[in-house]
């Protein structure tokens, strides 16, 4: 059995996995080169919309730079002030002939990487603050602005899957923090679900995965999220959530990818304790058999430790 066929199995909750598929193994995940969600390069620059973002060494990751406050101070002004990308512009076959060159598409699942949901660009354009303040004080505003980035991005991902031909779309839009949600279920369900759902349902209607992704506390929108049409919920993180509750509640009706605690604290932590978070994480949610461990960290040698781990104890005993 591939890595592929073993990880679908998981994915669609079709026959029991004969290990526990690892992320990094099992798919090829591509930041299309057809789409700037961030500066090209790993340097500081501007993305697609002409945001500013500025690359975080340590971390391989980007902060959001304001250097004259957000690019949108009022929301009633998007239609004027919003750049919105060129989607016409781009040659789509030649990114997609670029990024997949000598890709195996027997042994591995394709997983497009999409950042910057349709939330999230909301708070790119207005500044965190400011898409809450737009939600409470021009909520018809904010509707328009989310429905337009939303409708774009449908857009970009049927450009997309013609071209690239993915398994999945793994699509971002965080909800949580450490302690808590970010909103409301209530604003959850009146401002962003609904763009979720028609963006979800798109690439369902494509015979793509969907991958909702959003880190931190997010319990209470599991039940949303794979209503909106999620197959597979990343990263679900332990610690934060109550992953058995979620499991006990949900484990028929989606998979999940990730798994691990970020209350660990990876920098420091020893040999022993990262292999003893592979093990409980596993011991959970194999028995569901609809787990993809991400064993991926910014330190490379705990990614070495973490994947030795989950190659040796994701095993069928």
């Amino acid at each position: 059995m591939t890595e592929r066929e073993n990880a679908m199995r998981a994915i669609l909750r079709d026959g029991e996995p004969e290990w526990v598929p690892i992320a990094s193994k099992c798919f090829k995940t591509v930041v299309p080169s057809a789409i700037l969600e961030r500066p090209k390069g790993q340097k500081d620059g501007v993305d697609w919309y002409g945001c500013e973002w500025v690359h975080d060494a340590p971390t391989n990751g980007f902060v959001q730079r304001f250097s004259e406050g957000p690019m949108l101070s009022d929301v009633r002004e998007w239609e004027e002030t919003v750049r919105f990308p060129d989607l016409g512009s781009v040659d789509w076959g030649a990114c997609a002939k670029y990024d997949l060159s000598g890709f195996d598409r027997d042994e591995q699942a394709l997983q497009i990487f999409w950042e910057s949901g349709p939330f999230e660009r909301t708070h790119h354009l207005l500044g965190f603050e400011g898409a809450f303040l737009a939600m409470c004080e021009e909520p018809d505003a904010y509707m328009a602005l989310i429905n337009a980035i939303t409708d774009l991005r449908i857009d970009a991902m049927g450009r997309l899957i013609e071209a690239y031909d993915p398994d999945v779309i793994f699509t971002h839009d965080d909800l949580g923090h450490m302690r808590g949600p970010l909103m409301s279920l209530g604003m959850y369900r009146e401002f962003i679900k609904p763009c979720h759902r028609r963006m979800e349902q798109f690439i369902r209607s494509k015979d793509v995965i969907v991958t909702h992704h959003s880190c931190g506390m997010v319990q209470p929108f599991i039940g949303d999220m794979i209503e909106c049409g999620a197959h597979v919920i990343n990263n679900l993180q332990g610690g934060i959530n109550d992953q058995k509750a979620i499991l006990e509640q949900y484990g028929g009706e989606a998979s999940f990818h990730g798994g691990l605690s970020p209350l660990i604290s990876y920098s420091s932590a020893t040999e022993e304790e990262l292999r003893a978070e592979v093990r409980r994480a596993i011991d959970l949610f194999a028995p569901y058999h609809n787990f993809i461990i991400s064993t991926d960290s910014v330190y490379p040698r705990n990614t070495e430790i973490l994947t030795d781990e989950a190659v040796k104890y994701g095993v069928k005993r």
